[in-house]
């Protein structure tokens, strides 16, 4: 038996996700999406999913920065989220409009 690495666990992971898809199809990966995206949007941003994608978004031009010692992007994490949170971020454009919420899952609010 292969020893457990960060590796072996991702290939193990891969042929899983693989093994999911074939026996389930696209749509069955397409409602597990929507629903892990509306479960982080509940227990981290309060139901506002254009914060979310917002902080997504940030994080994502943060890991992208060519030069981070040039300070042309934000590189910390809680700043980001709180900007996100507050509006003062605004990647998604105005007229953007998140996964509809899943019938089958309870709402909190």
């Amino acid at each position: 038996m292969p020893r457990f690495t960060p590796e072996t666990a991702r290939s193990a992971g891969a042929r899983g996700g693989r093994t999911t898809y074939e026996r389930h199809g696209r749509t069955h990966m397409q409602r597990i999406g929507v629903r892990g995206f509306w479960v982080t949007v509940l227990r981290h941003f309060d139901g506002d999913a254009r914060a979310a994608v917002n902080y997504l978004i940030a994080l994502g031009i943060a890991a992208t920065d060519p030069v981070p010692q040039n300070g042309a992007f934000e590189h910390n994490r809680s700043l980001l989220y709180w900007r996100a949170r507050y509006g003062s971020l605004s990647y998604v454009r105005q007229y953007w409009k998140p996964p509809a919420f899943p019938d089958d899952m309870e709402a909190p609010f």
